[in-house]
């Protein structure tokens, strides 16, 4: 999700968890970091939204996404 020039979102969704997925969204976390890093204009931050926690607040619209499940 792009949200400005300077933004975008990366938005992991799980409905079903697996015993690779804690390995995997580290990695995502990694990539986000290492990619903002590398080119500075673009900052990439990433959202994990498991379907039990998305269940407790169901969020409405993606700002209450991001205070929900998203590192601002």
């Amino acid at each position: 999700m792009k949200t400005d020039n300077k933004t975008i979102y990366i938005v992991e969704t799980k409905g079903r968890e697996d015993l690779d997925d804690i390995e995997k969204i580290k990695r995502l976390e990694q990539w986000c970091e290492d990619a903002s890093e590398r080119q500075k204009k673009i900052k990439y931050k990433m959202i994990y939204v498991k379907q039990e926690e998305w269940d407790k607040y169901k969020p409405t619209n993606f700002k209450q996404l991001v205070e929900a499940f998203g590192k601002i």
